[in-house]
């Protein structure tokens, strides 16, 4: 059943408690950690309540481990001209990323250049979408300046 309220900060302060009470269920319930808990508070707050937790006062995105920026194929080529299919298959040839049951996956040459971060997406079997992201030092190992 969707929640309604009068005022818009009965409101905030509603899905505020209801979403920490569904983390605290979920972190029981299903193991989940970290991020994946948080996508995962998120949609059942959503769910349930109708209203996203985007409303509610404070942080919007996730921190990316250690705080650094990361950046995807397409961000990267760009400046260089370069498909981000393109860029994978460089990533590729160069032994930092692997394609395994159709996605792509960090070896262990790449893993100090990259990280496999979840996404809100999810796939038809409801499992969350992972993206692999570069930081930027990988461009020094894919030489494309010359």
């Amino acid at each position: 059943m969707k929640y309604q309220e009068d005022s818009v900060e009965g409101s905030f302060r509603w899905i505020s408690d209801f979403h920490t009470q569904t983390l605290s269920q979920l972190a029981e319930s299903s193991g989940l950690t970290g991020n994946q808990l948080l996508v995962a508070a998120n949609d059942e707050t959503l769910r349930r309540t109708g209203l996203p937790v985007s409303l509610l006062p404070g942080p919007t995105h996730f921190v990316a481990p250690g705080g650094e920026r990361y950046y995807t194929p397409t961000q990267l080529g760009r400046p260089y001209g370069m498909s981000p299919q393109k860029l994978n298959k460089l990533l590729e040839a160069r032994g930092l990323q692997v394609k395994r049951f159709g996605e792509w996956s960090m070896t262990p040459l790449g893993s100090g250049h990259g990280v496999m971060l979840d996404t809100s997406k999810r796939h038809h079997s409801g499992t969350l979408v992972q993206q692999l992201k570069w930081r930027v030092t990988v461009l020094d190992l894919l030489d494309l300046a010359g």
